[in-house]
């Protein structure tokens, strides 16, 4: 009876150990919260932090400390894919964001199942034109993970480091993967590389609310192809090479991207004249 009981623990402690998430927390300023940096649109339209993401895991939440609420406390929360260590596509957001106290606030994102398996950049933007004064670091070593967003793309800004951090969980020992939406079985351009123009063919495997951007290296959103309420099946897009304002854009890579109600994919394109 004593050996049953034994092995009854020993199984049911084997279980929860499997299910265990095992946390990190990634960060990369110094700790002390000494000046404020206070950022809006019209100057600094979006502030993000590059994060370097080992393996894959799930975000499990976003802290950010603020010096005041005086003068605002709501703003946007996007994540990027990085290319050549800047801010490339935009894959999460907007998430609308309101601090509710001055020191350390969090993002909780454990319900919003984000998988990492590469870096990303963790971004704010202000909408209104109320000021949020963010903690900021000037003390040396400046990491230069900081970036920010205005009319001529993602900027590197390296005089200072913000205080923001990120709790990541290992996929493999916290998550059941089972759990994870499977909504997309594929997404395809052909031709591409392409010249005059390339069709993108999406096949959905339930009916959802779907998007579909146009983003060019830098990550600056350049074409809308695709908005639309409810999407039954499969569909297919498209795309002549142009922008929004119907010019035609310049060889390089862009990247298409399909945003549906549970998930976000991407993929390359190779636009050639």
């Amino acid at each position: 009876m004593q050996n049953w009981k034994l092995v009854a623990g020993l199984i049911l402690l084997a279980t929860q150990l499997a299910f265990t998430q095992v946390e990190q927390v990634i960060s990369y300023y110094n700790g002390n919260p000494n000046i404020e940096a206070k950022f809006n649109i019209p100057f600094l339209q979006k502030l993000a932090t590059r994060f370097d993401i080992t393996g894959e895991c799930q975000l499990q939440k976003i802290e950010y400390y603020v010096e005041s609420l005086d003068e605002g406390n709501t703003f946007n929360l996007y994540l990027y894919d990085i290319n050549e260590k800047m801010p490339s596509v935009e894959f999460f957001g907007p998430l609308s964001v309101t601090a509710s106290q001055t020191g350390w606030n969090e993002i909780v994102l454990s319900d919003k199942n984000i998988i990492l398996d590469c870096d990303i950049a963790v971004s704010f933007e202000i909408e209104s034109t109320f000021f949020v004064s963010f903690g900021c670091e000037f003390n040396e070593p400046i990491t230069d993970r900081l970036f920010f967003h205005d009319c001529c793309g993602w900027q590197p800004y390296n005089d200072r480091d913000v205080l923001i951090k990120i709790t990541v969980s290992d996929v493999v020992s916290g998550i059941n993967k089972s759990r994870q939406p499977e909504t997309l079985s594929l997404l395809s351009a052909y031709p591409n590389p392409f010249n005059a123009g390339t069709k993108i063919r999406a096949e959905l495997l339930k009916p959802q609310n779907i998007s579909v951007y146009i983003y060019d290296i830098t990550g600056k959103k350049i074409k809308t192809l695709l908005v639309e309420n409810y999407i039954n099946q499969s569909f297919e897009l498209n795309w002549n090479g142009t922008n929004d304002l119907g010019n035609s854009c310049a060889s390089g890579i862009y990247f298409v991207t399909v945003i549906g109600d549970q998930f976000s994919k991407t993929q390359k394109l190779s636009l050639l004249k």
